[in-house]
């Protein structure tokens, strides 16, 4: 068992229950037979001969069914550099990890280590302080604290290298990072994670671009008291509903949990990053799963559409896996354009403006990254003519601010289906 210390430095408006007839395509599937790597942040003081009360020791099962495994690493403090980590099966692996936090804090003050593995697994975080990030640029100290001013509001930050001789170890192509996130509140916190790509010494890492879209994990309740894990999908994220931010969605879509998964990375070292999107943003513990094969990005949430002639049709799914992203959407097959009543053709989200009959047509998301292309499945976009002086046709032609129908029969939430 490892134990390492280190003090060093849609067409319209959905409401998010629309979202939850997709919710079931939060798969762990596909994930390779071969070891997994177990990263625990503890809290309560040093682990010196395995005394810390969270530590998991090497028999103890612990993490996401799908994904439940022994050998877990054991670190301690809120600052560590490189220290080693073993997988699954108790072997070393080229793997090593760093992490900064302001200091780690854990959910139940009273835990003696005598609760179940994943009660340890959870109990401890790596904690944030509760501000807002301020901009990384490179090369850059993960582990400063006055460059760039307020630093320390990044955190926590795990990076991980080793990644593509452990890969190639493993004889797989990918790797998914498995991120338990639940702090001390069931006020439902919410933070904010993914992947950037990162080379070089944690104190002078060169930083590029995301490697993962963004996803919004809110903190309902806590694992010592309910001690169940509950998976949040990658389409919880920013603007997955008009106007609506991950923020929200995490909070008030019917989408809590506690942790998340980052797909089909294959990225030779990483960084993980956060954002508290109210209060804080923990990261209790990391997995690191071999893939056999790349997955291309998911996307989420392609509705049929009927729609009154002059009126607006949109298209809203969300997308999720790795970025950098490129859209281009398909009309019966074929790409659009931006122009006349069509906009948005080359991004995630497609306007059809003043619609007519000829807009009627089977509509389809094209998704690529470096990890491959993914069709969505069609959308149906009927164009439906009112009546002439039709309750219908007034509310498509006058615009009307707001509207009432009194004893309508064709509405089931009415109460008059």
């Amino acid at each position: 068992m490892n134990t390492s210390t280190h003090t060093h430095l849609p067409p319209r408006r959905r409401r998010p229950s629309a979202l939850l007839a997709v919710a079931a395509a939060f798969s762990l599937a596909s994930a390779a037979s071969a070891a997994t790597i177990g990263l625990q942040f503890l809290n309560f003081g040093a682990d010196v001969g395995q005394t810390n009360m969270n530590h998991l020791f090497p028999t103890d099962s612990a993490g996401v069914p799908e994904f439940a495994q022994v050998n877990w690493n054991n670190y301690v403090g809120a600052l560590g550099t490189n220290a080693p980590a073993q997988d699954s099966s108790g072997a070393a692996t080229a793997v090593t990890v760093s992490w900064a936090c302001p200091n780690t804090y854990r959910l139940a003050a009273d835990a003696t280590g005598t609760g179940s593995p994943d009660v340890n697994l959870m109990n401890s975080y790596l904690d944030n302080n509760g501000n807002a990030n301020v901009a990384i640029t490179s090369p850059y100290n993960m582990f400063d604290t006055a460059v760039p001013v307020n630093n320390n509001r990044n955190w926590p930050l795990v990076y991980l290298t080793g990644l593509g001789a452990w890969m190639a170890s493993q004889g797989v192509v990918a790797y998914d990072l498995v991120i338990y996130s639940d702090g001390d509140a069931t006020s439902a916190r919410v933070g904010e994670y993914w992947a950037v790509d990162a080379t070089g010494t944690p104190e002078a890492l060169t930083v590029g671009p995301d490697v993962t879209t963004h996803v919004f994990i809110s903190d309902i309740q806590n694992f010592t008291a309910n001690q169940v894990y509950a998976g949040v999908p990658l389409f919880v994220q920013d603007n997955a509903l008009p106007g609506m931010s991950g923020l929200h969605l995490a909070q008030y879509g019917h989408f809590p949990g506690n942790y998340t998964v980052l797909r089909s990375l294959t990225n030779h070292s990483v960084l993980l990053r956060t954002q508290r999107s109210n209060t804080r943003a923990p990261i209790n513990a990391v997995q690191i799963i071999p893939r056999d094969t790349i997955l291309p990005a998911t996307i989420y949430g392609m509705f049929d559409a009927k729609v009154y002639a002059g009126g607006k049709a949109r298209f809203y799914p969300v997308v999720g896996g790795g970025a950098p992203l490129t859209y281009q959407w398909l009309k019966n097959g074929t790409p659009l354009a931006d122009g006349g009543n069509v906009s948005g053709a080359t991004t995630a989200k497609l306007t059809l403006s003043n619609v007519t009959g000829s807009d009627a047509a089977a509509y389809s998301l094209v998704v690529s990254n470096p990890l491959g292309v993914v069709t969505s499945s069609p959308a149906q976009l009927t164009v439906v003519t009112p009546a002439a002086n039709s309750y219908a046709q007034k509310v498509a032609t006058d615009s009307p601010y707001a509207y009432w129908r009194f004893n309508e029969t064709e509405d089931t939430s009415s109460g008059f289906a």
